[in-house]
C-alpha cells in the first residue's frame, strides 16, 4: 500500500511539475533546481555540516553557534547553493544575510 501511495503522489508531482515549466516556459522564465542534500544540516556562516545542527524547528551549528531558524537556514543554504552554481554571474558578487 505504501508503495501504491508513493507511486501516485510521484505521479501527481510530476503532472505539476511539467504545468510549472511550461508556464515558465510560456513566460520566458528560467527554471532551475538545487539538489537539496545536507541544506538543513549546514550551517549558512561557515558551512559546518554536522547531523546535531538541525533539533526540530531550531537550528544551531555545533561549530560557530549561529542559532535560526531550521527552514530559514536550509533556505539560506539553498539560495547560496543556487547563487555559487552554474548558473550565478560571473560578475557580481552576493551576500546571503
Amino acid at each position: 500500500m505504501i508503495l501504491d501511495l508513493s507511486i501516485k503522489f510521484h505521479k501527481h508531482f510530476q503532472y505539476w511539475l511539467k504545468r510549472l515549466k511550461r508556464a515558465y516556459e510560456i513566460n520566458r522564465v528560467s527554471f532551475r533546481t538545487v539538489l537539496p542534500f545536507y541544506t538543513s544540516q549546514k550551517c549558512p556562516v561557515y558551512g559546518h555540516v554536522d547531523r546535531r545542527n538541525r533539533s526540530g524547528t531550531v537550528f544551531r551549528c555545533q561549530s560557530c553557534d549561529h542559532t535560526d531558524n531550521a527552514d530559514v537556514a536550509g533556505g539560506r543554504n539553498i539560495l547560496g547553493r543556487f547563487l555559487m552554481g552554474p548558473y550565478r554571474s560571473r560578475y557580481q558578487s552576493y551576500t546571503i544575510m
